[in-house]
């Protein structure tokens, strides 16, 4: 295997290992144990559940299914994708929260962030649109849990 092979299974393990989503902190509705050995496929279902309900409250959700929540969404590794790329992510998922906030105490919201978490690091890469969506919740126990994920 050559050393740019090495260095690419590096970075994708960074993201996926074996393909699992790996847990470092806790998950917003699993057991830490049980968040490891979670697989994207599992996430993404749950996600696209949690956003399917979401959709029943307001239609605008629906658009999410053909970008952030796409089957090919698994596949996608941030590290290795373009500045524009990653960009254009982080439009969507900036939208996406905005349109989440509201919600954001439901179940089903916690389903969306929680793959929003795992497949696209949005407690690294995307903490002001974060911010916005959950600081108007800074008083419920639902705060307290985005907390212990890493969220803030």
């Amino acid at each position: 295997m050559s050393q740019l092979q090495q260095q690419l299974q590096k970075l994708q393990g960074q993201d996926r290992s074996g393909g699992k989503a790996q847990a470092k902190k806790e998950s917003l509705l699993f057991a830490p144990s049980e968040a490891a050995t979670l697989d994207y496929e599992t996430c993404l279902n749950l996600a696209v559940n949690g956003l399917l309900e979401l959709e029943k409250l307001d239609s605008r959700f629906s658009v999410f299914q053909e970008t952030l929540f796409s089957p090919s969404s698994k596949e996608r590794t941030r590290a290795l994708l373009t500045k524009q790329e990653n960009e254009e992510i982080d439009r969507d998922i900036a939208e996406l929260l905005i349109l989440l906030s509201p919600f954001t105490l439901l179940k089903a919201a916690h389903k969306v962030f929680e793959y929003l978490v795992k497949r696209y690091q949005v407690q690294a890469r995307n903490v002001d649109d974060v911010m916005l969506c959950i600081l108007p919740y800074h008083q419920t126990t639902a705060f307290v849990g985005f907390v212990k994920v890493g969220i803030l």
